[in-house]
């Protein structure tokens, strides 16, 4: 989950126009505008087509039942202490597997450049330490 360009908030309207082995790009029903989405296999540890079923969904995803602060948060994706892994998901996606194997582990790892790395500490279920984030 290497972020470069755009960023798509939860919940916006796209249509799927190409799924490729390395990309897919998808077109907002709002304004027309598309967006490519490139896969890095041995980053993500992923397959282009898993994550394009990750990151897309027929319905919309219910952010409303976290509270109106919660989904806000989850809506722009702003990272807050004592959120849930789940919600850390919806809000900034899975991190890359070359880094953090599993969901499981303590410790997830994401990248928003090529240089600058976020690690993220869990206690349990829920986010405890991150650099940045309140």
């Amino acid at each position: 989950n290497y972020a470069r360009g755009s960023t798509l908030p939860i919940n916006t309207k796209v249509k799927l126009l190409s799924l490729g082995n390395k990309s897919f790009t998808i077109q907002f029903v709002e304004g027309g505008g598309t967006l490519k989405v490139e896969n890095v296999e041995k980053h993500s540890k992923r397959s282009t087509l898993q994550v394009a079923k990750e990151m897309l969904s027929e319905e919309p995803t219910a952010i409303e039942k976290y509270g109106d602060e919660m989904a806000e948060a989850i809506r722009t994706g702003t990272l807050r202490l004592g959120m849930t892994k789940t919600q850390v998901l919806l809000t900034r996606g899975y991190p890359p597997g070359h880094e953090t194997a599993s969901l499981e582990l303590p410790l997830w790892k994401y990248w928003s450049s090529r240089f600058v790395v976020h690690s993220l500490a869990f206690e349990g279920d829920v986010l405890s330490r991150a650099r940045g984030v309140d």
